[in-house]
């Protein structure tokens, strides 16, 4: 699947909004000080995604994904994290969707995204 690497993409914006003015208050308390995003690139390989079906082969409301991946940096070079989350199915017809949490373990900290995943692929 390629779920994580778009996951990876919107928790880099996710992560630029949420991390910034937490940066920025913990950084100083200098009124005049700049306003930074932190933007984080990374690539998952997606090696372990497993699908759980209710009602296999369809797809089925509250079925399960769930993933422990490795995470590269931006040039796809060296491991330099790994995720660890899951997926609920939301919508099991059409434009099928996933209600999604996980979060990526990182050695300066670890980052914790929620949201939907709209599977185009199916």
């Amino acid at each position: 699947m390629t779920r994580n690497g778009k996951l990876m993409t919107a928790a880099g914006a996710v992560i630029a909004l949420v991390l910034a003015p937490v940066a920025a208050l913990a950084g100083t308390n200098a009124p005049s000080a700049a306003h930074h995003p932190v933007i984080i690139h990374v690539v998952e390989h997606a090696i372990t995604d497993t699908v759980q079906q209710w009602h296999p082969p369809k797809n089925s409301l509250g079925d399960v994904l769930g993933f422990h991946n490795p995470v590269y940096n931006a040039a796809n070079t060296r491991q330099v994290a790994t995720d660890n989350g899951y997926c609920i199915r939301t919508v099991a017809t059409g434009k099928t969707e996933w209600e999604c949490t996980w979060t990526t373990l990182l050695r300066g900290g670890d980052i914790t995204v929620q949201g939907p995943y709209y599977d185009l692929t199916h």
